[in-house]
């Protein structure tokens, strides 16, 4: 809007200029220094800043956490790649671990070390591997379709280098584990088999239909019941009193 020469206009003085000035001095950082930032501590523009603080506080309490340097120790020894371990279900017994190479091994835990090595225990693969209810029996099975019993002695934490017992199983063993109060071991492959220690051949053979199958353990709390997981993602639950699943 064009006005006459000398007329005002009546919102010329209301207006008003604001000019933010700094200098480079007060806001980038020099060489070495670290790069300074500014914040308005108006808690009015800050409304959520005790949650975004106790979210913060959280995160870096995590991270802590994270990086507090659990690790103890790295037990070193095996030549190939370690497929399975186990415990006996009691405090202060070894670990026993089984790799690819068919080898297995004992470890001390208390003092962090390999007591004993089997080097050859399985042509190829070493399963799986468990331990004995009362922690004087390691079974495994491997890829030369066995189980192999081995005896194993706690107070020197040594494993006998000949097996006690081979079980020879129609196909290759996925899994092995021990029951809970009896000498009596499950194994799994084609099928589900439950054997005892004074038998060659299995008590009871579980099958339903599915390709393969993959793991299975004793129930602690039923002793009879075992449970099963397929290739096919079926679970199966088996009481070998009986004759089927």
């Amino acid at each position: 809007q064009l006005h006459p020469v000398g007329h005002r206009s009546p919102h010329r003085d209301a207006m008003k200029i604001k000019v933010l000035q700094r200098t480079e001095q007060e806001y980038v950082a020099g060489s070495g220094e670290r790069t300074k930032y500014f914040r308005n501590p108006d808690p009015q523009l800050h409304p959520f800043e005790r949650s975004r603080e106790y979210q913060r506080a959280l995160i870096a309490t995590k991270m802590e956490k994270m990086f507090a340097k659990p690790f103890v120790k790295a037990l070193d020894g095996h030549l190939d790649s370690v497929k399975c371990m186990a415990m006996a279900r009691r405090p202060g017994t070894p670990l026993v671990s089984g790799a690819c190479d068919g080898e297995l091994r004992l470890w001390n835990l208390q003092r962090l070390t390999c007591d004993c090595v089997v080097p050859r225990a399985h042509s190829g693969f070493v399963r799986d591997v468990t331990v004995g209810m009362n922690g004087d029996r390691v079974l495994s099975c491997g890829d030369d379709k066995t189980v192999k019993m081995w005896s194993l002695d706690e107070q020197t934490t040594q494993i006998a280098p000949d097996p006690l017992a081979v079980y020879h199983c129609s196909s290759i063993s996925n899994t092995v584990d021990h029951h809970w109060t009896r000498n009596l071991f499950v194994t799994t492959g084609d099928t589900v088999d439950v054997w005892d220690y004074l038998r060659s051949s299995p008590l009871s053979s579980f099958e339903w239909g599915c390709e393969r199958v993959i793991s299975s353990r004793f129930n602690p709390a039923e002793p009879a019941l075992i449970a099963a997981t397929a290739v096919d993602r079926s679970i199966g639950f088996f009481d070998f009193r009986a004759d089927t699943p």
